[in-house]
């Protein structure tokens, strides 16, 4: 395989993960980067819940952080509920409260509500 062939298979495949494919069959959602909350669910978020909100680094943590897709979450949640949550933490979540400005917490909360599956978001299945 040339060097063109190979770089452009992994820009391809690069590409099919950035929009949420996995290349295994499984769905996720896409990340939203162009969002208002995306910067700090990047900075604070990922870190356990993972960059698609699916709990993929649940193994690198001591506790099993929540899937933000997962219909335990999302069919319970409001966006009142999740900014309520961000702040004041959750379980062994701890809260942002004291780190994060009011318009960062109602930004980031309205991330979450804009992941596929969540109530607010349209159905993407």
């Amino acid at each position: 395989m040339t060097i063109w062939k190979r770089g452009a298979l992994v820009l391809a495949v690069s590409g099919l993960l950035t929009a949420g494919g996995t290349g295994c069959g499984e769905r996720h959602p896409p990340v939203l980067t162009g969002h208002e909350g995306y910067p700090v669910y990047h900075k604070y978020c990922r870190r356990c819940h993972g960059n698609l909100g699916d709990g993929g680094k649940a193994s690198r943590v001591a506790h099993r952080p929540v899937s933000l897709f997962a219909p335990a979450f999302r069919d319970t949640v409001d966006l009142a509920r999740v900014r309520r949550f961000v702040a004041g933490g959750k379980g062994k979540m701890r809260g942002y409260r004291d780190k994060l400005t009011d318009a960062q917490l109602d930004a980031v909360a309205r991330y979450v509500m804009a992941l596929p599956g969540t109530a607010a978001a349209p159905d993407s299945r």
